[in-house]
């Protein structure tokens, strides 16, 4: 086969270091894009005006704004990001030691690695019972990459082998063996999963966090208000109990938090938010999950929509979670998961992969349930 190559003429050198400049400045103004396109983020989202609103005499708008306004937003974003930067950094040296250590995989771990380029974070809520065990109420995978996020919760009365221990168990019991450890590895053992980062918060911590972001915005029934009214008083009632506050100030406080009804768009505030994630009296560990998946999602909203409260948010957040990440990383995740759009969730043991005896699910298929995490994950 015979290949005829055309002949390259050589560009007089005037016209070549034209297009070397023209190419340097299409380099330099994409470098310049990608630094300043997290800031157009957060602070040059249009802002839509509500229905009927007419602007007062006088009044600038986005369009009609001086140079000299636009050049002081700028500075602001610059300063933000300065001190969210600043805040994560510093906070390594706040925290107890040992706190950031590194997480080894351990020997069972699965060989096989879950495509999709997320990063796999275990985020666990840890309860006390009336005796003062502790347990891993909720577990829920975040699964995080550029612009997206996916959450997958993970069902506590799930029969699983946990390493180390005979038969089936619940798998809220491996934390009270042996802690986020023994949990990672029977989380990873039973799923064929490879997560290796968790964080966890104790929830006696969780309202603290809530609190600090403003509270989060809910869709609550009627019945769940009654729920939640329940809860709190539970709450304050055992921390009376345990000598944190004194009854009149618990009674009080009990009265300020009482939700009189449901109803859309609900402003809770931590100790609400916390008694909503709790409830477990209305229906299965299906309905508990779905609301603590609901909170999680609220969180997030609520950081897209409020970007500067991260800055308070995030010593309190970082004093309060139990993690192996280190603050650079977390830092990341935050800003990668809040830049995209509301979660999609799922949850595991997926239906018709077990058999439900009405108190612990049984029989699961954990190659149905690998399988059907990878699709939502791919899809």
């Amino acid at each position: 086969m015979y290949y005829d190559r055309p002949v390259k003429r050589k560009k007089p050198e005037e016209q070549k270091k034209r297009e070397e400049a023209a190419r340097d400045k299409r380099i330099e103004e994409k470098r310049k894009e990608e630094k300043f396109s997290l800031l157009r983020f957060f602070f040059e989202t249009p802002v839509r005006n509500p229905k009927g609103y007419q602007e007062e005499p006088g009044e600038e708008t986005e369009n009609t704004q001086s140079p000299r306004k636009k050049n002081h937003l700028l500075l602001k974003a610059c300063a933000f990001l300065l001190a969210l930067i600043i805040v994560f950094s510093a906070s390594l040296y706040f925290l107890p030691v040992g706190i950031f250590a590194s997480y080894e995989k351990s020997q069972y771990l699965a060989d096989n690695e879950v495509p999709g380029g997320y990063v796999h974070v275990l985020l666990v809520g840890v309860d006390k019972d009336t005796t003062g065990t502790s347990r891993s109420d909720t577990m829920i995978i975040a699964s995080i990459k550029r612009d997206e996020i996916k959450l997958t919760s993970l069902m506590r009365d799930t029969g699983v082998t946990i390493p180390g221990r005979t038969g089936t168990q619940r798998l809220n019991a491996a934390y009270a063996y042996g802690g986020i450890d023994l949990l990672l590895k029977t989380v990873n053992y039973n799923f064929g999963l490879n997560i290796t980062r968790y964080a966890m918060v104790d929830y006696d911590n969780f309202p603290k966090i809530i609190d600090k972001m403003g509270g989060v915005t809910l869709t609550v029934s009627d019945a769940e208000a009654n729920e939640i009214n329940r809860n709190v008083g539970g709450l304050l009632y055992m921390d009376v109990q345990k000598g944190n506050i004194p009854y009149d100030e618990g009674y009080a406080l009990y009265q300020s938090e009482i939700l009189a009804k449901g109803g859309e768009n609900i402003r809770l505030d931590g100790l609400q938010t916390l008694g909503y994630a709790r409830i477990r009296s209305l229906d299965s560990d299906y309905g508990r999950t779905n609301r603590q998946r609901k909170v999680l999602s609220a969180v997030i909203n609520q950081a897209k929509n409020h970007p500067l409260r991260l800055i308070g948010t995030a010593q309190t957040a970082l004093n309060e979670i139990n993690t192996n990440m280190n603050a650079l990383e977390m830092l990341s995740l935050v800003l990668k998961g809040i830049t995209g759009g509301l979660p999609e969730q799922t949850r595991l043991p997926a239906s018709g992969t077990y058999t439900d005896n009405g108190g612990m699910f049984e029989n699961v298929n954990f190659k149905e349930n690998h399988d059907y995490f990878v699709e939502f994950l791919m899809q």
